[in-house]
């Protein structure tokens, strides 16, 4: 996955971290898409003459940037952050994946770096686009004054004249253990862009709630929202291959330990006895018997 090699390199919230080097960040994420190259031939030549030939897939984690509201010069100038933070997240590399190129000014640069070959050699290595997808950022422009500390999924940048750039969640709507925003419609709007955009199968490799509380509510009524948008896309004919959810037992999270709790069964931590919350009945109205 690459995108959050961003915030790795920016931040310097998750391992390694370091922060501040752009350069770095970009060298990292060419070699992470070379390797996808290399990897996807390998496999297929071993498997060319395999009865059943492999399905390929880059999951990439992604965020659906929205403007700040209203109309006042740090609005519109909002707006076009969120146009160019969107892309640089959700579009650059599945459009190096599926056409082998991508918008000229990325473009330019793989042409400076010498790496105009690696970027088209990209196109036919996948044969889905894996969708990572938690959470909605809105765009602004906010003043800082020195004691804000980013989440680890927060974008804050801090310019001159005491300003910051800023992607975070709404405040006052229901959130997540973790702080995002529930929004299944964020979901709907990315999937029926990409699928606007590629025509190309889409596969939900990474989609779930932070919820610790019993019963855990939100949870339920986040996978309800996720898995109604799942069925409404198949509806408009969009090529959803499936809907992977995160995850089935509560897990360390980089940044945060252990505290969010993202399992559809509890996991007790210091014996590891593990139980089944209240929303997996969701999941088991959907799937029918077993």
């Amino acid at each position: 996955m690459c995108a959050p090699v961003q915030q790795v390199q920016l931040l310097g919230i998750h391992p390694p971290g370091k922060k501040d080097d752009p350069f770095t960040m970009v060298v990292v994420i060419k070699n992470m898409l070379v390797a996808h190259t290399q990897a996807s031939n390998a496999i297929r030549a071993a498997s060319a003459k395999a009865a059943a030939q492999p399905t390929i897939c880059l999951a990439m984690s992604h965020i659906l940037f929205t403007a700040a509201p209203g109309y006042s010069p740090m609005a519109l100038l909002s707006a076009i952050v969120a146009v160019v933070a969107s892309y640089l997240f959700n579009y650059v590399y599945a459009d190096a994946l599926v056409l082998g190129r991508a918008a000229w000014p990325v473009q330019l640069l793989s042409w400076l770096l010498g790496w105009s070959s690696d970027l088209r050699a990209l196109k036919g290595t996948v044969d889905v686009l894996g969708i990572n997808h938690y959470y909605r950022s809105v765009v602004s422009f906010e003043t800082n004054d020195g004691t804000r500390t980013p989440g680890a999924t927060d974008l804050f940048i801090p310019l001159p004249l005491g300003l910051a750039l800023c992607a975070m969640p709404i405040d006052g709507f229901e959130k997540s253990d973790m702080g995002w925003d529930l929004t299944p419609s964020s979901m709907e709007a990315l999937l029926s862009s990409m699928w606007k955009r590629y025509r190309f199968p889409l596969l939900v490799t990474e989609s779930g709630i932070a919820d610790g509380d019993e019963p855990d509510d939100r949870r339920t009524r986040y996978l309800t929202g996720c898995l109604g948008v799942a069925h409404a896309l198949l509806q408009r004919g969009v090529d959803l291959r499936g809907y992977l959810l995160w995850t089935l037992l509560d897990n360390f999270e980089w940044a945060e330990g252990f505290r969010p709790r993202f399992g559809l069964l509890h996991t007790n931590f210091d014996t590891f006895e593990r139980r089944t919350r209240q929303s997996n009945a969701v999941l088991k109205s959907v799937l029918g018997p077993r």
